[in-house]
């Protein structure tokens, strides 16, 4: 009887530590986030970029030009000239459609065009254009040009006041191809986005007399020709400040808008609106932050019910400091004015970086929150609000521009206007609520260490057992 509890006892032994030790491990990971380092990073000047919906394509504009770029680093193709500067760049769902804005200086005056590439992922070397834009006689920014689901729409704003539209782009061919059709709004317009299937633009921009941030929509922009005079369906003013970045889901029915507005004391605001609206336009909720904190960037999920923000705070100029990636669930049901804290909040960017928010990208089921701060790129699981990976570089050069592929597989950051880019692969969804972080991100080190102790132990319950045997025999 006594060598039974003997055994049993130090079986219960070897499983309570197993048992710790694998606790031990679990509140470490959940603790200390693992720092994910970049599957491939490049030095390239990057002034924007866009990511494939399953992360195979990476398209870069940069001081040299357009340079595309495979999801092992390779570069599959590119179009860089002397004097030829890539502005923006965006790509198709699938990578096989590639545009981008140029800045050409090659000739004694200055031309700005948009280039456009079909069966982007067949091509190799240095491509011409399927086709090119006429001169649009201004910079086209990082922003400020968006492309159809399947590359059949491309819709540019800037220049100033304009906006440039073209429809069946995949069938056009040749230099100095007008737009389908053409706005003048007047202001500078700054931010442009447009739905899957490229029938619904919205425009984030500002007045040129007061500065004043506006928004707004074109519906049926497909069967649109010709001069528009402000033909535009929906428009909204937000009063005295700034708007500072937009987006739109991907049937175009929500948009979200970040501002800095004077209401009477400055203070951040998100904006969600519902684009199905016929008149009065108006937002369908507010969120108002706190006094001296920016909505600086915002993204929302495909279905436009997930909203991501990162927030900075406003100390005294021009220092800014980060505060808080949020994040909204539900937000296509949401009525009414809100205040305070988001649903989910990472909230503790500070412990890591004193530099403000750049950036902040979310894949297409709202399940992946990415920030980006200059030096860090912050991953938050968008269901918890808890980060699930970091990376820190030298700052500027890692994420002033942060890129999550729809799939949430790949994420693509780089420094603008400076020498990086990086891509980090992202081998698994982010654990549900409530599930247990170590079983996506334990380390062959804990494991080791619990296979050691567990032999320990089975040594020595093998000792006493030989032991107790013997006494037993005497």
């Amino acid at each position: 009887m006594g060598k039974v509890s003997l055994e049993l006892s130090m079986l219960c032994l070897t499983v309570l530590l197993a048992s710790a030790l694998i606790a031990d491990c679990t509140l470490r990971v959940d603790a200390q986030p693992i720092q994910k380092m970049p599957k491939w990073s490049i030095p390239d000047e990057v002034y924007d970029l866009a990511v494939s919906a399953d992360g195979s394509i990476v398209a870069v504009a940069t001081g040299e030009g357009l340079k595309v770029y495979g999801s092992q680093g390779n570069l599959i193709w590119s179009f860089c000239r002397e004097n030829i500067v890539s502005t923006a760049v965006d790509v198709s769902d699938d990578g096989n459609v590639v545009v981008t804005a140029i800045v050409n200086s090659t000739q004694t005056q200055t031309t700005y065009h948009v280039l456009f590439w079909k069966n982007a992922k067949t091509l190799s070397g240095t491509p011409r254009p399927d086709w090119s834009s006429i001169n649009l006689f201004g910079e086209i920014g990082p922003e400020a040009l968006a492309v159809s689901s399947d590359g059949n729409q491309v819709v540019v704003v800037g220049t100033g006041p304009n906006v440039y539209y073209w429809n069946n782009s995949l069938t056009l061919t040749g230099e100095s191809k007008n737009p389908i059709w053409h706005d003048f709004l007047g202001g500078y317009l700054e931010h442009v986005d447009i739905s899957d299937d490229g029938d619904i633009i919205a425009i984030l921009g500002r007045n040129s007399t007061n500065w004043e941030p506006f928004a707004f929509v074109y519906k049926d922009s497909k069967t649109r020709a010709g001069p528009q005079s402000e033909g535009y369906d929906l428009t909204y003013t937000f009063g005295t400040g700034d708007g500072l970045d937009m987006a739109l889901s991907d049937s175009g029915s929500y948009m979200v808008v970040g501002a800095y507005i004077a209401a009477g004391l400055w203070e951040g605001r998100v904006y969600y609106f519902n684009t199905s609206m016929s008149a009065n336009w108006a937002p369908q909720w507010i969120w108002r932050l706190a006094l001296n904190e920016h909505a600086w960037t915002v993204d929302i999920s495909d279905n436009g019910d997930t909203v991501a923000v990162a927030t900075n705070w406003w100390e005294t100029q021009p220092n800014y400091k980060p505060c808080l990636l949020g994040i909204v669930h539900g937000a296509s049901t949401m009525r009414g004015t809100f205040n305070g804290l988001f649903d989910k909040n990472f909230a503790n960017a500070e412990d890591y970086t004193d530099h403000q928010y750049r950036d902040v990208s979310i894949d297409g089921l709202g399940m992946l929150v990415v920030g980006g701060t200059g030096d860090y790129v912050f991953a938050v699981n968008a269901t918890t609000g808890e980060l699930v990976w970091y990376y820190n570089g030298d700052w500027p050069l890692v994420s002033s521009l942060v890129r999550v592929s729809k799939d949430g597989s790949a994420v693509a950051a780089a420094g603008g206007e400076v020498d990086s880019l990086y891509y980090f692969e992202v081998a698994a969804a982010p654990p549900p609520v409530g599930g247990v972080v170590v079983t996506t991100q334990w380390d062959s080190t804990a494991a080791a260490n619990i296979m050691a102790m567990m032999v320990l132990t089975a040594a020595l319950i093998s000792t006493l057992t030989i032991a107790a045997r013997r006494k037993l025999r005497k």
